[in-house]
C-alpha cells in the first residue's frame, strides 16, 4: 500500500507528473453507480485505461491518464452530466481522505477550532499537499472571505475546451473538506477555468454560503 499522503511529508520527485490515483479511482465509483459497469468500462476504453478496471491503481498513476479520463467522460456523457459526475468524484475523494489520510486527532482539532482559525490550517494542509492533486500543475492559496483557491496549469484541462467551467472534481473535494472539516454551510465555486480560455483555474471558497445543492438530486432529475 502507498505512504498515507498526509500523514507522511515524503514527496518523491517524478519526471512523468502523477497525481493521486483517487482521480481515477472515484471517478470509477461514480460512473459504475450512476451509469453502470457496460458505460463506464466503455468510457475507460474510450480513453485506453481499461486496464485500470481489471488493475485498480493503487499507487500515484501519470496525470495525463486522469486528464484522458475526464476528456472521454466529458465527451461520452456531455458536459452537465460529466461535471454532476465529477463533483461526486470529487466528494467520495474527500471522504476517502478523511477516512485514511488526515488523522483524526487532526479532525477533531479542526473542528473545535473557530471557522477562521480551522480554515486557514486545513488550507495549510492542502497546500502542503497541493502535489497530489496537482502534479504539474502549482496551487496558491489566498486567506480572505472568500478564500480563494488558483491551480495554474492543472492537468485535468489538458486539451478541454468548454463555455462552462471544468474543475467539478476539485470543486467537490474542496467543499467537502471545508464542509466536513471547517462549516457546513461552506459553499465552493469554480469562477475560472483554463478550459474556459483563462489563465488558471480558480475556486472561491465560502464558509457561510447557501447551502449546495446535492448533486445527486441533480441526477435524479436528469
Amino acid at each position: 500500500m502507498p505512504a498515507p499522503m498526509w500523514t507522511t511529508p515524503m514527496r518523491k520527485a517524478m519526471t512523468d507528473h502523477r497525481i493521486g490515483p483517487n482521480a481515477i479511482l472515484q471517478m470509477q465509483a461514480v460512473l459504475q453507480c450512476v451509469e453502470g459497469d457496460l458505460v463506464c468500462r466503455g468510457i475507460f476504453a474510450q480513453a485506453g485505461l481499461e486496464h485500470y478496471l481489471d488493475c485498480p491503481p493503487r499507487a500515484m498513476v501519470p496525470e495525463c491518464d486522469a486528464a484522458r479520463l475526464h476528456m472521454a467522460m466529458h465527451r461520452k456523457l456531455g458536459d452537465a452530466r460529466a461535471r454532476t459526475l465529477g463533483w461526486l468524484a470529487g466528494r467520495l475523494t474527500a471522504l476517502y481522505l478523511l477516512d485514511h489520510r488526515i488523522p483524526k486527532a487532526a479532525q477533531f482539532m479542526l473542528r473545535l477550532l473557530p471557522a477562521r482559525l480551522g480554515a486557514l490550517l486545513l488550507c495549510a494542509l492542502i497546500s502542503r499537499h497541493a502535489w497530489t492533486f496537482t502534479g504539474s500543475g502549482r496551487m496558491r492559496i489566498t486567506q480572505g472571505r472568500p478564500i480563494r483557491i488558483v491551480i495554474t496549469g492543472s492537468p485535468l484541462v489538458m486539451g478541454a475546451n468548454s463555455p462552462e467551467p471544468w474543475c467539478d472534481y476539485f470543486t467537490g473535494t474542496f467543499e467537502t473538506l471545508f464542509a466536513k472539516l471547517i462549516s457546513s454551510r461552506t459553499h465552493v465555486v469554480e469562477t475560472a477555468c483554463i478550459a474556459n480560455g483563462d489563465a488558471a483555474c480558480c475556486f472561491e471558497v465560502r464558509l457561510a454560503g447557501a447551502a449546495r445543492v446535492r448533486r445527486a438530486a441533480q441526477l435524479a432529475t436528469a
